[in-house]
């Protein structure tokens, strides 16, 4: 890699910082360049059923576990009150292809409740921690078709859109069919900004799952509506 002597700083670590900065440049432009255009996008959410299930075998979400989990775990899940899937399908032309698929459970996520300590009527011996249980949705799976990875629609990364239009429909489930006010998943390390840019937020100190996660991945909530126990 070629540098204009101007541009290298004396200080050598600014050198690093400044070499660090434009390889990353490089990286993203990369990256940009290898984005798929997806002309038109009409999304449409339904149940998971056996009509899909010769569909489903033709798909390749990247992963292994994400093509087996689909084509084998989601039903079983469904018939034993593990998670309920749900596939995302792109219409055009009336005709709809199965673009991702996401899995939903009921769950609870507790916040840490410390007023004993603070009330002085309540006596010693009797202060304790105490969890407050909150109606949550747990994302169990989520996954996109490959072909549909790494691509833009009208300026938009698909991956978002896809989400968010999941996102949308959760939030119409909590109003129609079974309360909830916030929304769980559990992230790899190679996807947290992906959902932190989708505005989830890591769990904070009054938070917890009880440790109903895997080692190795990131627990992060977005809250539905307004619920002052998020704002600690």
């Amino acid at each position: 890699m070629y540098y204009n002597n101007n541009f290298v700083s004396k200080n050598k670590k600014d050198f690093k910082i400044k070499k660090m900065k434009i390889d990353n440049i490089k990286k993203i432009t990369t990256r940009i360049k290898k984005l798929k255009i997806i002309l038109d996008l009409n999304l449409h959410i339904e149940l998971l059923d056996k009509k899909h299930e010769f569909t489903c075998k033709t798909l390749n979400f990247g992963k292994e576990e994400f093509n087996l989990f689909l084509n084998y775990d989601a039903y079983n899940n469904m018939t034993s009150g593990d998670g309920v899937t749900y596939v995302v399908t792109n219409i055009l032309n009336g005709k709809e292809n199965i673009i991702a698929y996401f899995q939903l459970s009921a769950f609870a996520l507790h916040f840490k409740d410390e007023f004993d300590f603070e009330d002085d009527k309540v006596p010693k011996k009797k202060k304790k921690t105490r969890y407050i249980p909150i109606n949550s949705f747990l994302i169990n799976m989520f996954a996109v078709d490959k072909k549909y990875q790494d691509s833009v629609c009208n300026g938009m990364i698909v991956s978002d859109i896809i989400f968010k239009y999941i996102i949308a429909f959760i939030e119409e489930m909590s109003k129609t069919t079974i309360g909830g006010k916030i929304i769980i998943l559990c992230s790899v390390k190679d996807a947290i900004s992906f959902y932190k840019r989708n505005n989830f937020k890591p769990l904070n100190e009054y938070m917890t799952l009880f440790d109903k996660y895997i080692d190795g991945e990131k627990p992060m909530y977005l809250g539905l509506y307004d619920l002052p126990l998020l704002e600690h």
